[in-house]
């Protein structure tokens, strides 16, 4: 059996840790998480599991339309109430979740 692909796991864990370590709002954690971890990885290289809340999180930012140069990803997370940055990074969780028993084969 092929060694899995590692990235995607590195990519989420990195934006979990940014989130529950990073600077400013929770909003501006997840900015960071999907300009800098999320945006890097593809669908096709994360677990089928895990899909439907990606290209659902990318869909909600595709809808999104950004002032300026501030970006899409950022104009969608720094739109975010509280509780729907809350629910957003939830699913971010579940997403890594996925993706790290996907990776450590639980």
């Amino acid at each position: 059996m092929p060694a899995k692909n590692p990235y995607p796991h590195e990519q989420f864990s990195g934006a979990i840790s940014s989130m529950a370590t990073g600077l400013g709002s929770l909003q501006e954690r997840i900015a960071d998480a999907l300009n800098y971890r999320i945006c890097h990885v593809k669908e096709s290289d994360i677990p089928v599991a895990a899909r439907y809340d990606l290209y659902s999180m990318m869909e909600e930012i595709a809808k999104v339309e950004p002032k300026g140069d501030e970006g899409q990803n950022n104009a969608w997370a720094l739109g975010l109430s509280d509780d729907g940055a809350i629910k957003w990074a939830g699913k971010i969780f579940e997403i890594y979740d996925i993706i790290t028993n996907d990776y450590l084969g639980s």
